[in-house]
């Protein structure tokens, strides 16, 4: 429902956007064709006016203050250019803007906006002859092109703001993050489709059937510690968020990138010695763990003293390197007695699948066990192919009564 109501919303602006460029690019063009025909008669006017002025005498003061009193109450009309027997005479609304000069002749300049062919036309009035008069016009409307874009912005914004909420409404949806209490650690274990395979590092091995039953996942890092009720969003181990955090978070952040069809990688790091490990070593774990991956809320407690990671956005070959990555940089901070295969890390993605967080744990935490197991590879992860997962689960469903 979120999603459809996602893409209505998105819908709805692209068509507000186009809809107030297209209006916009509309009246722009009108005004311009209406401009152009009112130059046109105001052109006429102004020749008419040169007319009846030439009766008392061609370029007296007389002539020259109608002349230029017809220019300014124009509304397109921007500068005049008369010529005759006695010489060339310019008239300008704004001195220098729209006429040059070339060996004291003057000449109308080419600008933007400026008519490309000035308007022209003979003045024969009282036997006169040889006598012309010329005109260019502006066909923008500057006001009122500043008009037409301050309501488009106005309707861009409006549709803007309408998405920036939706976008927020989409990164929280408002799920609850806080259970009523600490839930249990088991799990129901799903079978797993006959194509699943481990891939580890860089390497792939052969597939893997997981039965079904109850699972109970305890890392064999884990140092028993006495249960503790959540308490605030993060907990004081390490400063990242509580264990049972992690399937409202991750079943969240599922939802929301199944929604964008985005991928999802889910990882869970832990100790293969408890001996090892002592709380700083584990708060140390914590503090790298969210400076490497930057977002604490998506970092949680995992099994005593593990963690598990929630990564949006990025695929399983993507979460591979980044566990290598981390696992290297996380070496250089443990005390000298720790390996490379002391720390472990499995993980599993969504892989463009419809699934769920419990599924996605699952997959991770066998991946985890298999890296606990391996003694050359510290980094294994869970990888199925969509298609036949899909058909699998297809399938499975048409068992059921």
């Amino acid at each position: 429902m979120r999603q459809k109501i996602s893409s209505v919303i998105a819908i709805i602006c692209i068509s507000v956007y186009v809809l107030a460029l297209g209006i916009a690019a509309y009246n722009i063009v009108t005004g311009i064709n209406e401009r152009q025909r009112l130059a046109e008669r105001e052109f006429a006017g102004l020749v008419a006016t040169a007319g009846a002025a030439g009766v008392l005498g061609f370029m007296n003061e007389p002539f020259k203050e109608a002349i230029q009193d017809a220019l300014m109450d124009s509304q397109t009309l921007q500068a005049v250019i008369i010529s005759g027997p006695w010489g060339v005479d310019a008239f300008e609304r704004e001195r220098g803007r729209v006429i040059t000069r070339t060996d004291e002749s003057p000449r109308f300049k080419t600008a933007f906006g400026l008519s490309a062919k000035p308007f022209f036309e003979p003045l024969s009035q009282g036997g006169l002859r040889n006598a012309t008069i010329s005109a260019v016009a502006s066909y923008i409307d500057r006001e009122g092109i500043i008009d037409i874009l301050k309501y488009t912005l106005l309707a861009v914004l409006a549709a803007l703001a309408i998405a920036f909420c939706t976008l927020f409404l989409e990164a929280y949806p408002g799920k609850s993050a806080v259970s009523a209490g600490p839930p249990s650690r088991k799990q129901r274990a799903k079978p797993v489709p006959e194509e699943a395979e481990i891939l580890g590092g860089d390497d792939f091995f052969p597939g893997e059937e997981f039965a079904p039953g109850e699972a109970e996942y305890v890392p064999k890092a884990a140092v028993d510690i006495p249960p503790e009720t959540p308490r605030g969003l993060y907990s004081p181990h390490g400063n990242i968020g509580w264990e049972d955090y992690t399937k409202d978070r991750l079943s969240s952040e599922l939802h929301r990138c199944a929604a964008s069809e985005q991928d999802l990688t889910f990882m869970i790091i832990a100790f293969k010695i408890p001996g090892k490990v002592d709380e700083p070593v584990f708060i140390q774990l914590a503090d790298e763990a969210v400076k490497y991956f930057t977002h604490r809320d998506l970092i949680f407690e995992k099994g005593g003293r593990g963690i598990s990671v929630i990564i949006p956005n990025i695929d399983l070959e993507q979460g591979l390197a980044k566990s290598e990555i981390f696992l290297d940089q996380m070496l250089q901070y443990l005390p000298p007695a720790f390996k490379k295969t002391d720390l472990c890390i499995g993980l599993s993605s969504r892989s463009g699948r419809l699934i769920g967080e419990e599924r996605l744990i699952f997959e991770a935490e066998k991946a985890l066990e298999k890296a606990l197991r391996d003694p050359v590879s510290s980094v294994v992860a869970f990888k199925s192919d969509p298609e036949k997962y899909r058909a699998f689960i297809a399938s499975r469903n048409k068992k059921r009564p």
